[in-house]
């Protein structure tokens, strides 16, 4: 809005809402008020508009006011109702002394960034901690009424503080100022400052902090701008709040056990941020090109993308190497934790992956300038891995090559991870202290999301187990067993169903043979009973059809085989048939990479396990090592189903 101002009155001083205290006494000559934009201008100063001056032009949207104006037009008293019905709504509410029991989290959630989404969650799991049984998550420009019967409201984390976007600015203010104008307590965690370098930007943060019950920066650079640069005084030094996620989500971290391959395995995330414009677009490419092939000599690589801003620069590399990429935001905050722990090496541009990489006791060597966040991060907190750090030249290029990287990394020494994480709960009893509330170490639930907002992810990365499993063979026929003696069918798709398993195994439902024209029936067949056929729709989606057939028999699916091609279907059959129990049978030839990609994130977000042979017993797989695992067979199941395939103590004499 301010920009179009601009350029509608040329040589206008116009100040946005969120920095209006940048004038000080003064007043401003006119206001625009944005209908749609009340609790972000706040009653306060909406009311103060309104009788220092009169409306001089409306419309649907805005509302224009001149300072001195006596005479309104004609017909604009309608445009003035919702403005009038605004402040009375609030000037009319007390301080509230009873605080609700949700908590509002301000993030730059579900953006696209997975290290923005780790330290939103990590923010969601300390509000639970403070006793909150609802977490809101509320994106930038997200909708501020979430906020009027909320508890507590926290800004955090990450580097959310800079003004070369005044938008951005806009967006993480705005919900700290209408706390306030609600009588909500609030805080700031973990956040990071990417540069604050005018008067408006000070102002507004100056405004939108003070009354902030907590405000705890990520590094000492943060907390100098934000006292020094922002008249802040009470900031204090904390850590990035993604140090905390092995306290605050501690079924993320399963035991690191990293597999026996021909060639270890090399992650690079590399990418832009706001600290080195100059890792972008062509020199972004160049650097990824140069990297990954000094690395490939010795290693076998993945790409691994933090932010959708790299998505074509690391499509345009993946092609050209001919080696897979992945998403991390769309897989997930503990699937991209998990893809760190079974790397081999690291090597990152980004101040998230560094911190995945000393969480997971991983080898990382990082790509920055000691001046930006990461390299402060290396100096400040992480100083083992100062002697891996490679400086970008004038050109964007680091100054050493991936063979070099390779040699200098090292895992972050324990005890400064250690020391990260307890730095960034330190506020944590006094935020509790603030708010007149205990802290619960242990919550008894997940995370929940208001309605209003996406719900948090609440899949794990599951812990080893605590006992050697049985052989594959013998896990998966007790297993079928158990599951098959309570009801339920086996379902064969893709290949003629398997032998018998077991006396217990009651229905078995195949199909025979694979052509498109072949598709119209299948064949139902209880031990000892006639075989009778169930019609499908040969025009239809093959799954759906099957699905169809299926619950007009009242028939569920206890147990389900993909076999051959269909397992480019799996992510889909997990959700239509949702199955205690599904075994993957796979030729030599993987699956496409969306394919691929969409089976990870529906294991993730329906908490299944998987499951393969290794050495003769079935264990669990990391979601990273998915791809090898279901060249051969591997088993999909539900955390109480993989109960069955368990060893079970021997029975006392």
């Amino acid at each position: 809005m301010v920009d179009r101002l601009h350029q509608a009155v040329p040589g206008v001083v116009a100040y946005p809402y969120c920095a209006a205290s940048a004038l000080g006494d003064g007043q401003a000559e006119a206001v625009v008020v944005h209908k749609g934009m009340l609790r972000a201008l706040g009653w306060r100063r909406l009311a103060a508009t309104i009788a220092a001056g009169a409306p001089v032009l409306a419309n649907d949207v805005f509302v224009v006011f001149r300072r001195g104006a006596t005479q309104p037009p004609a017909g604009i008293e309608a445009h003035l109702a919702p403005l009038l019905a605004f402040c009375r709504h609030w000037q009319s509410l007390p301080r509230r002394a009873a605080r609700g029991s949700r908590a509002v989290v301000s993030s730059a959630w579900n953006l696209g960034n997975c290290g923005d989404d780790a330290v939103t969650l990590a923010a969601a799991a300390i509000c639970r901690r403070l006793g909150f049984d609802e977490v809101s998550l509320l994106g930038p420009d997200g909708p501020l009424d979430l906020i009027e019967d909320a508890g507590f409201v926290l800004l955090g984390g990450g580097g959310l503080i800079y003004d070369n976007d005044i938008a951005n600015t806009a967006n993480y203010t705005a919900p700290l100022r209408f706390a306030a104008d609600c009588g909500v307590p609030h805080a700031a965690l973990g956040v990071g400052t990417q540069g604050i370098r005018t008067a408006f930007g000070r102002a507004a943060y100056l405004e939108a902090l003070s009354g902030a019950a907590v405000i705890a920066a990520r590094d000492r650079t943060d907390v100098t701008e934000l006292r020094e640069g922002c008249g802040l005084a009470q900031v204090e030094l904390g850590a990035d709040l993604a140090f905390a996620l092995p306290e605050l989500e501690p079924h993320w971290f399963a035991p690191v056990v990293r597999p026996t391959r021909p060639r270890p395995l090399a992650l690079l995330s590399l990418g832009y941020t706001r600290e080195t414009p100059g890792l972008q677009g062509e020199t972004l490419l160049r650097t990824i090109l140069g990297l990954a092939r000094s690395v490939g000599e010795t290693h076998e690589l993945l790409l691994a993308r933090h932010s959708t801003d790299d998505a074509a620069v690391h499509a345009e590399a993946a092609r050209i190497l001919g080696i897979r990429h992945i998403d991390l935001a769309a897989l997930g905050v503990p699937m991209a934790i998990a893809t760190y722990a079974a790397a081999d090496l690291v090597v990152t541009s980004r101040f998230h992956g560094t911190i995945f990489a000393a969480l997971t006791g991983t080898p990382v060597a990082t790509v920055c300038n000691a001046s930006a966040k990461l390299g402060r991060l290396v100096n400040q907190a992480l100083p083992s891995l100062a002697g891996a750090m490679t400086p970008l030249d004038e050109s964007g290029s680091p100054a050493l090559d991936g063979r070099d990287l390779a040699r200098l990394a090292r895992p972050a020494a324990p005890a400064e991870v250690a020391a990260q994480r307890r730095a960034a709960l330190a506020a944590e009893g006094r935020l509790a202290a603030a708010l007149g509330r205990r802290r619960t170490l242990a919550p008894e639930e997940p995370v929940r999301a208001s309605a209003h907002m996406a719900a948090v992810p609440a899949f794990a990365i599951p812990p080893a187990p605590a006992a050697p499993p049985l052989p594959w063979g013998a896990a998966l026929v007790d297993a079928c067993a158990q599951l098959l003696s309570g009801g339920g069918i086996m379902l064969t798709i893709g290949a003629p169903p398997p032998p018998a398993l077991h006396p217990a195994v009651q229905r078995r439902l195949g199909r025979h043979g694979t052509a498109l024209a072949e598709r119209t029936a299948l064949t139902l067949t209880s031990p000892g009973d006639a075989a009778r056929r169930v019609k499908l729709d040969p025009d239809g989606p093959w799954l759906d059809s099957i699905a169809a057939a299926l619950a007009a028999d009242a028939e569920p699916v206890a147990v389900l085989r993909l076999a051959g091609t269909e397992i480019a279907l799996a992510h889909r059959a997990v959700r239509l048939f949702d199955p205690a129990v599904m075994v993957l049978e796979r030729p030599g030839i993987p699956p496409d990479s969306d394919s691929f990609d969409a089976l990870l994130v529906t294991i993730g977000l329906t908490r299944r396990l998987l499951l393969a042979a290794r050495e003769g017993r079935l264990t669990p797989v990391p979601l990273f090592e998915a791809e090898p695992a279901l060249r051969q067979r591997a088993i999909l199941c539900t955390e109480a189903a993989s109960v069955a395939l368990q060893p079970q103590p021997a029975a006392a004499p």
